[in-house]
C-alpha cells in the first residue's frame, strides 16, 4: 500500500481549493509543508518576516475575493503573525493561517517551541484547531475553508504539529472532502432593499458608498447594474486615510453632477 506524508497531503487539500500561492516565513516546523506545496505546483513566497506574510494573506484576500493562506513557524511565528489575524477579524476577509508546533508526543515535555496556539487564536478567529492525525489533514483544511468562507467571511487557524508535518498515512485511508461548503450568499432583508429602491425612485442625485472591503464592491458591481448606470456613481469605501476617501466621494460627485452636501448617501 502506497503511503503519503503530511505535507504532501496538506498541498493536494489546497489544491482542490484552488489556492495558487502561500505566503510564509520558513521555519523548521513546516518544511514538509513547502515541499508538498512545490510538489503540487503551488508558489511559496518567503517574507522576512511572519506580520507581513499574514498581512499579505490578507491582501490576497480582499484583491481576489479568494482566501489567502499564510504558513508560519511554531511558536513566535504564530504570535508574531497576530495583527494580520486580527486585521483579518475586523475586515473581515476570508484568511487561512496555518501554525506549527511541537509534536503532540513531546506535549509537556518540553518540546521546541511547544505552544497552544490554537486556544491563544480563538477570540481573532472563525475557527481555531489543531490536526490531531496525519490522514485527516484533508478533512481540516476543508472545515477550515468553510468557515473562512461562509456567511459573514474572517480568518481561520489550524495547528499543524511538526509529528503530523511529517508523519505518514495510507493513502486508501485518506478522504478528500467534497460538497462540503456552499456557494450561496446572504441577501439582503427584502423590507430594506424595498426603502432603498424607493429612495432610489425619489432621489434625484443619488450616490452610493460601498462598504469598506473589495469583496463588497465586487457583489454591487454584479448584481444591480449599478456601475452601468452614470447616473449613480458607486464609490467604495476602502479602510485608510479618511481625507483621501472623502476626496474619492467628493470627485465622483461632482463627475455625476451631484453635491455631497444635498444628494443622499446610501
Amino acid at each position: 500500500m502506497a503511503q503519503i506524508d503530511g505535507g504532501r497531503l496538506f498541498a493536494k487539500a489546497l489544491k482542490k481549493e484552488g489556492v495558487e500561492y502561500v505566503f510564509t516565513l520558513n521555519g523548521g516546523h513546516i518544511y514538509n509543508l513547502y515541499e508538498g506545496c512545490v510538489d503540487e505546483g503551488i508558489k511559496v513566497i518567503d517574507f522576512r518576516h511572519e506580520q507581513v506574510a499574514a498581512h499579505a494573506a490578507e491582501g490576497w484576500a480582499k484583491v481576489t475575493g479568494k482566501p489567502g493562506v499564510a504558513i508560519v513557524t511554531a511558536g513566535p511565528g504564530v504570535t508574531d503573525a497576530v495583527t494580520g489575524i486580527a486585521n483579518a477579524f475586523q475586515a473581515p476577509s476570508p484568511m487561512i493561517l496555518i501554525g506549527g508546533n511541537a509534536g503532540i508526543t513531546d506535549h509537556l515535555r518540553g518540546g521546541l517551541q511547544d505552544f497552544d496556539s490554537a486556544t491563544f487564536l480563538k477570540p481573532v478567529t472563525k475557527f481555531s484547531e489543531q490536526v490531531k492525525r496525519v490522514e485527516r489533514i484533508p478533512e481540516y483544511v476543508s472545515i477550515a475553508f468553510r468557515h473562512a468562507t461562509s456567511g459573514v467571511p474572517g480568518p481561520v487557524y489550524l495547528e499543524i504539529p511538526i509529528d503530523i508535518v511529517g508523519g505518514v498515512a495510507e493513502e486508501e485511508d485518506v478522504k478528500y472532502p467534497g460538497s462540503y461548503r456552499t456557494q450561496a450568499k446572504a441577501f439582503g432583508d427584502p423590507e430594506y432593499v424595498k426603502q432603498v429602491v424607493d429612495i432610489l425612485h425619489t432621489t434625484e442625485r443619488p450616490m452610493v458608498l460601498a462598504g469598506s472591503d473589495d469583496l463588497v464592491e465586487r457583489r454591487i458591481r454584479g448584481t444591480a447594474g449599478i456601475r452601468r448606470d452614470d447616473r449613480l456613481p458607486c464609490v467604495p469605501e476602502r479602510d485608510g486615510d479618511a481625507a483621501a476617501s472623502l476626496q474619492i466621494i467628493l470627485t465622483s460627485a461632482a463627475l455625476a453632477g451631484a453635491t455631497a452636501l444635498s444628494s443622499p448617501t446610501l
